[in-house]
């Protein structure tokens, strides 16, 4: 599957570090902003197996018969970037609440606690305006 990545101005804090990933052939896409957490994608509902789910079993898998989902946190908690140290990359995602947050500190506190390694995990929120990141390891 093809796919764009552009980066634009985020529409929450004007950072422009937010990315788009366009799925061209399907009209998907995915938007994320690393510094505040904004999060906006569409994209077709599957299945636990990855499986497209119709609207109409007995058709086929034309666009219309799809069910497209549009997720938009556009006033989240912030965002998060963890590395491990024997990781190639590093994952990141969106905090939607302080819950999130917390949930994801305790994991990460636990992961510490066994033999992975954490090389660092990074939360940055927009604050009154103003992108504040937290190095938490």
């Amino acid at each position: 599957m093809g796919s764009v990545i552009s980066y634009v101005e985020c529409p929450r804090c004007k950072s422009e570090s937010c990315f788009v990933d366009f799925y061209y052939k399907t009209g998907e896409f995915f938007s994320s902003c690393p510094d505040c957490g904004y999060h906006r994608s569409a994209f077709y509902k599957r299945d636990d197996k990855g499986k497209l789910i119709k609207l109409d079993e007995s058709k086929g898998l034309e666009y219309d018969n799809l069910i497209m989902v549009e997720e938009i946190h556009t006033e989240p908690y912030g965002s998060y970037r963890i590395k491990m140290i024997e990781g190639a990359g590093s994952m990141s995602g969106t905090l939607i609440t302080q819950e999130d947050f917390d949930k994801l500190q305790q994991e990460i506190a636990l992961l510490q606690a066994s033999e992975e390694s954490v090389e660092s995990f990074v939360v940055s929120r927009y604050v009154d305006g103003v992108i504040v990141k937290e190095t938490i390891i």
